[in-house]
């Protein structure tokens, strides 16, 4: 007994030394235990509840990365910039298509343009209301400018077109396009003939042949009510001013002269009974072809064509028909 005592009473303490868990406890918890069941850590004190359908108590998403102020790498917010361009770039080419209001689409275009391109640098904005807005302002450009073109106003064309044309002379035989000399400056005309066969008093009927220096002018036929047929064309026709009507002229032109030139040095114009003179120049409209001068002619060579002028609705007259020199000048009487 005495031999086993101590050492049955060492060993069993020794045993029990080793085997206690509670002798070498860590005040942390065992590695194997999670942060809510180690004592002395931070954390809940509670395990976290499972999500509404039973999986990840976040719900299986993750929240967005913190972002700082002022970042490109965050989502992309509305531009107020970018949908203004889109809005005034919409509206300015449907007006710059449109005959009466087509100046102020002009003016929506650049600004539309303009606010478009600024958009573009906004700081974490979203662009496409701005690209959209810089592709509509370049189309909407190029359709207007089409159509601007197709149905320009009369007054500037026919001015341009029949000032360029009657400002220079252009002949073979006097020098080439490219040095023609600058017609000089209308001379006055000469009185008009008091008697004699295509004078006022005794005027030319229809189809007599008018003889000039280089030309030779035959009027086909004189509308005095010519209005419905010159507004019905494919060009965009002003109607006549109050009290007044278009008449419609048709003439044949022979060119005589050397080298070429157009018939557009022959004047027509209508003297009323009152003694007013019409002018062709007084309200240009723009026909459809065959346009009376419109069409250069060779030495020989013959041109058929139209032309307009207005005159008083309720009063009659002659057509009064000369050449840049103003002599001969010949009166025809309508038919």
């Amino acid at each position: 007994m005495i031999r086993g005592t101590p050492y049955g009473s060492a060993g069993r303490a020794i045993v029990r030394h080793v085997s206690d868990p509670h002798l070498h406890r860590s005040p942390y918890g065992r590695p194997d235990q999670e942060s809510w069941q180690r004592p002395g850590t931070r954390g809940p004190a509670q395990p976290p509840q499972p999500g509404p359908h039973g999986g990840r108590p976040d719900g299986g998403r993750r929240p967005p990365p913190w972002t700082p102020p002022g970042s490109d790498t965050g989502p992309k917010r509305r531009n107020p910039l970018g949908l203004a361009a889109l809005a005034i770039s919409s509206v300015g080419a449907v007006l710059a298509c449109l005959p009466v209001v087509r100046p102020v689409g002009w003016l929506l275009l650049p600004v539309g343009f303009v606010l478009g391109f600024f958009a573009l640098f906004g700081t974490n904005r979203k662009l496409g209301a701005a690209l959209s807005a810089l592709g509509i302002t370049l189309a909407g450009t190029s359709v207007a400018a089409v159509v601007g073109v197709l149905t320009v106003d009369n007054t500037f064309t026919v001015s341009f077109r029949e000032g360029f044309v009657n400002g220079y002379s252009v002949t073979s035989g006097r020098g080439s396009p490219a040095t023609a000399a600058i017609r000089d400056p209308a001379p006055t005309r000469s009185p008009e003939p008091a008697a004699g066969p295509g004078s006022r008093a005794q005027p030319f009927a229809i189809g007599r042949t008018l003889t000039f220096d280089e030309w030779d002018v035959t009027i086909e036929s004189i509308d005095l009510d010519g209005t419905a047929a010159i507004m019905d064309s494919k060009y965009s026709v002003d109607p006549p001013d109050p009290g007044m009507r278009y008449a419609l002229i048709t003439a044949s032109s022979t060119y005589r002269g050397d080298g070429s030139a157009r018939a557009q040095h022959i004047h027509l114009d209508f003297v009323t009974d009152s003694g007013v003179v019409h002018s062709w120049s007084d309200k240009h409209v723009m026909l459809q072809n065959p346009r009376h001068g419109g069409t250069e002619l060779y030495t020989g060579g013959t041109h058929m064509g139209h032309g307009v002028i207005q005159i008083p609705q309720d009063e009659g007259g002659l057509l009064r028909v000369s050449d840049m020199q103003g002599d001969p000048m010949y009166f025809v009487a309508p038919g």
